[in-house]
C-alpha cells in the first residue's frame, strides 16, 4: 500500500491507492455514463452490453474534457467534444478525420469487481488488483437476513468516519435517546489483529435493553421485558471497510457461547470511500437483520436504515471538517510537456499565444507537466555493444507502470534539450530506475552524453510516466522488440510472466552481442531472431499463427513495426489488438545532410544528420508546434511543397495512403534523402 501521509500533510493522500473501494451499489451502475471520484480520482462507470462494470479515466486523452459528458455508442465512450471514442479498456478506437490512432491515445481503465451488490474499483497499481482481497460481504446476499441500503456523503476526513464506527462509546453521549447505555463505558473491550484486519469486541451481560434493542426485541419475543445480553463486534478491515455485529439475547441463553436465537442481531455494513483528500465522503451502507422478517417485509429493516440515517446524522457534526475540496490533479500522458495537444487536422490558431479552452473544458489541471527531479547516476554498465544501463537514484519512492518512460535533460549546443528513454526496471523502496541507452551513429548528442556518465554524476529527469501501457487479462500476448525496442517490452515481458500470462516474446536483431538485457532473457517463452545467425522475421507468419482474440505489442524501427501492421491489417484483425511504440530515429534511408527552404518565411537553413528536421527549423526562427517527437501525435505536421530528393517518412501518425503523395511530414522525425549524391532540398509551407 501507498504511505499514508500525516494528517497536516495537504499534498499527499492518507487513503492508500492500493486497495478496492466500493464505487457505487450494483443497481446504481446501468447503461448512463456515472460520474464520481474514487481516491481523488475522477472517474466514469457504466456496464457494456452484456452487463460487465467499466471504470475509465473521466477526462479525454485530446483536451481533458471529461468523458461523462459524452454518450455511449454500444460498449464505447464517445467523447462530447472532439468525437473521440475510447473502448471498455480506455483505447482509442476512432478518431475523426484521421486515418491512423496516436498510439498514446488512451485513457486510464482501472480494474473493477461487481461483488456483494457493490460495485468496486481499484485506484492503484493495476498488477496488485486481487480480487481477493475485496471484503467479505456475503450478508447482503443472504436471504436469512432481511436488509435495506443507501449512501451518505460527509464532509469529513474518511479517517474520522472509521475511528467513529470503530469506537462505539459514543452511543452513550450521541444516541442518547436510542442506544444509550452506561455499560457502554465500563465494561472492556477486546482488541485482536490479524493480518489486514481489527476486531474489537465488547460484551455487557444482564443489563437493561436500550429503547432501540428493547423495541427490535419485541418484534420477535413480544411482551419480553427482563434483562438482556448485549454485545458490539465490530471488524475493520483495511483500509476502511467496518462490519459491525450488534445485537441482544434474553439474559443467561447462551449468546456469548454463540446460541443467539434467543435475540436479536444487525449486522451493518459500512465501506467507505474517500472521494477526495478532504471531502465528500462516500458511504456506502447497509444494515442486515437477523432473524428476518416474514418474506416480502422489509419494513424492520427499513426502520432500521432510517434509524441508522438519522444516527449518522448526529454523528456527521463530529466527524465533519471544515476543509474544502481541492481540485482534481489529472494529467494524460500527452500533456507531459505542459503543452497545448490539438486536433491534428483542426489546430490552425495564432502559434505566439496560449489558446486555453474555457469553461467546461478547464479541468483540474489540464496541462500541469511530470515533476522533473534531480537524479544521481548509481551504477552505469554495459548492457551490449553500443548500448549503456544507467541506474538512477531519484531520491524518492517511483513507480513506474510497464510501458513508462523518462524524459532526461541534456544540454547540447548551449541550450537544454530533453530525450525519452523507456524505464526497462524500478525498485519503488530505493526509489531507482533503469534505462537502456543506444549509442546513436548518428546522435545529435544526447545518447553520447549519457554513455559518458558514471556513478556519482548527476542529471534531470521527469518521474516515470506512462504511454504506452500495458491492458492485462487478456487471452493472450504476443511481444515483438526490434533492437532497442526491448527496452520498452521487457517490463512488460516480466509483469505478463508474473502473473502467468501466456505471453511470447519475439526479440530480433543484428546479432547477440548488440543485442541488450539478453542475460535477462533466459526463458523458455523468449525467441531470439538474430540476422547474423540466418534469422528474420516473417511478418505474415507471426501474425497468422497468433491465436484469436490475442493482442500484439511492437517496439522497434519503423520498417519492422510497418510490415507487422501491414501484416495485422491484412489478416483482418481488430486494429485496437495492435499496439506499438517506435523510436523516431528509424527511417529507410540512413540519416544525411539536406537542405530546407520555407519561402513564405523567406528562411533556408541545413538540416545535419545528426539533427531533426524540427530541431534546425526551430533554431533558424520558425515557431512550429510540437509534443511527442518521436513522430506520434503529428502536431508539428506541414506541408510538403516540393523535394529534389525523396521524402524519408518516418513517423507513425500518417497513413502508408497518406505517406504516398509526400505532400505532408512530420517534421520531428521525417528528413530528405539524396538520389543522386547531391544534397536534397526540401520545400515547406507552415500554417
Amino acid at each position: 500500500m501507498t504511505k499514508p501521509a500525516r494528517l497536516d500533510d495537504p499534498d499527499r493522500p492518507s487513503f492508500p491507492l492500493d486497495a478496492w473501494y466500493a464505487a457505487g451499489w450494483d443497481h446504481e451502475i446501468g447503461r448512463t455514463l456515472r460520474p464520481l471520484r474514487v481516491a481523488d480520482q475522477p472517474v466514469v462507470l457504466f456496464r457494456r452490453l452484456d452487463g460487465t462494470p467499466v471504470a475509465l479515466a473521466d477526462a479525454c486523452w485530446h483536451r481533458l474534457v471529461p468523458l461523462s459528458t459524452g454518450r455511449l455508442e454500444g460498449d464505447e465512450v464517445a467523447c462530447g467534444y472532439h468525437g473521440i471514442r475510447y473502448d471498455g479498456d480506455g483505447r482509442a478506437t476512432f478518431m475523426p478525420a484521421q486515418q491512423t490512432i496516436n498510439p498514446s491515445a488512451c485513457v486510464r481503465s482501472y480494474p473493477t469487481v461487481e461483488r456483494h451488490r457493490f460495485v468496486w474499483i481499484w485506484p492503484g497499481d493495476p498488477a496488485k488488483a486481487d480480487p481477493a482481497l475485496i471484503p467479505d460481504l456475503h450478508w447482503n446476499l443472504d436471504p436469512e437476513w432481511a436488509g435495506d441500503g443507501g449512501m451518505i456523503h460527509l464532509a469529513a476526513d474518511y479517517r474520522l468516519v472509521v475511528d467513529n464506527l470503530m469506537d462505539l462509546t459514543h452511543e452513550a453521549f450521541v444516541h442518547t435517546s436510542s442506544l444509550h447505555q452506561e455499560e457502554i463505558n465500563h465494561e472492556r473491550l477486546d482488541v485482536a489483529h490479524e493480518g489486514r484486519t481489527v476486531t474489537a469486541t465488547k460484551w455487557m451481560l444482564g443489563v437493561s435493553a436500550p429503547n432501540f434493542w428493547a423495541a427490535q426485541l419485541n418484534r420477535v419475543f413480544p411482551g419480553w421485558t427482563g434483562l438482556v445480553d448485549r454485545w458490539q463486534i465490530i471488524r475493520f478491515e483495511a483500509p476502511c471497510t467496518i462490519t459491525i455485529d450488534v445485537g441482544v439475547a434474553k439474559a443467561g441463553t447462551g449468546a456469548p457461547e454463540g446460541d443467539r436465537s434467543q435475540g436479536v442481531a444487525n449486522r451493518i455494513i459500512n465501506t467507505v470511500t474517500p472521494e477526495t483528500r478532504t471531502r465528500p465522503l462516500l458511504l456506502g451502507q447497509c444494515p442486515r437483520l437477523r432473524p428476518a422478517r416474514p418474506a416480502g417485509d422489509d419494513a424492520a429493516a427499513r426502520g432500521r436504515r432510517a434509524g441508522v440515517q438519522r444516527g449518522r446524522s448526529d454523528d456527521r457534526g463530529a466527524a465533519a471538517g471544515p476543509h474544502g475540496e481541492p481540485r482534481a490533479r489529472l494529467r494524460q500522458p500527452q500533456h507531459r510537456r505542459g503543452r497545448h495537444v490539438g486536433a491534428p487536422r483542426d489546430r490552425r490558431a495564432d502559434r505566439r499565444r496560449d489558446h486555453r479552452p474555457a469553461g467546461a473544458f478547464r479541468c483540474g489541471k489540464p496541462m500541469t507537466a511530470p515533476r522533473r527531479l534531480t537524479a544521481t547516476v548509481v551504477a552505469a554498465t554495459e548492457a551490449a555493444e553500443g548500448v549503456r544501463s544507467l541506474r538512477l537514484q531519484l531520491g524518492e519512492r517511483v513507480h513506474a507502470a510497464p510501458g513508462s518512460h523518462v524524459d532526461v535533460v541534456v544540454h547540447l549546443n548551449g541550450r537544454d534539450e530533453t530525450r525519452s528513454y523507456s524505464v526497462v526496471a524500478h525498485d519503488p523502496e530505493a526509489g531507482t530506475i533503469d534505462l537502456g541507452i543506444r549509442l546513436g551513429a548518428t546522435s545529435s548528442g544526447g545518447s553520447r552524453y549519457l554513455h559518458g556518465l558514471t556513478a556519482g554524476d548527476r542529471l534531470r529527469v521527469t518521474e516515470p510516466v506512462q504511454t504506452f501501457p500495458l491492458t492485462r487479462g487478456r487471452p493472450g500476448y504476443t511481444l515483438v522488440a526490434g533492437g532497442i525496442g526491448i527496452t520498452a517490452l521487457l517490463p512488460m515481458f516480466r509483469t505478463l510472466v508474473a502473473q502467468d500470462a501466456d505471453v511470447r516474446l519475439v526479440y530480433a536483431g543484428r546479432g547477440r552481442a548488440r543485442m541488450a538485457f539478453l542475460d535477462q532473457l533466459g526463458h523458455p517463452r523468449v525467441d531470439v531472431v538474430a540476422k547474423d545467425e540466418g534469422r528474420v522475421i516473417d511478418p505474415d507468419r507471426l501474425v497468422a499463427d497468433l491465436p484469436e482474440g490475442h493482442e500484439l505489442y511492437v517496439c522497434g524501427p519503423i520498417g519492422l513495426l510497418e510490415a507487422l501492421r501491414s501484416a495485422w491489417h491484412a489478416a483482418g484483425r481488430p486494429a485496437s489488438h495492435f499496439r506499438f511504440e517506435t523510436f523516431g530515429s528509424s527511417g529507410r534511408h540512413p540519416a544525411e545532410e539536406f537542405v530546407v527552404e520555407i519561402p513564405r518565411l523567406s528562411l533556408r537553413t541545413t538540416v545535419p544528420a545528426n539533427r531533426s528536421l524540427l530541431d534546425a527549423l526551430e533554431a533558424a526562427g520558425a515557431e512550429l508546434m510540437s509534443d511527442c517527437r518521436r513522430g506520434e501525435c503529428g502536431l508539428c505536421e506541414v506541408k510538403v511543397l516540393g523535394c529534389t530528393g525523396i521524402v524519408d517518412h518516418r513517423d507513425v501518425f500518417l497513413s502508408p495512403e497518406q505517406h504516398a503523395p509526400d505532400d505532408h511530414l512530420c517534421t520531428c522525425v521525417s528528413r530528405a534523402a539524396s538520389v543522386h549524391g547531391e544534397p536534397a532540398t526540401l520545400v515547406l509551407d507552415v500554417p
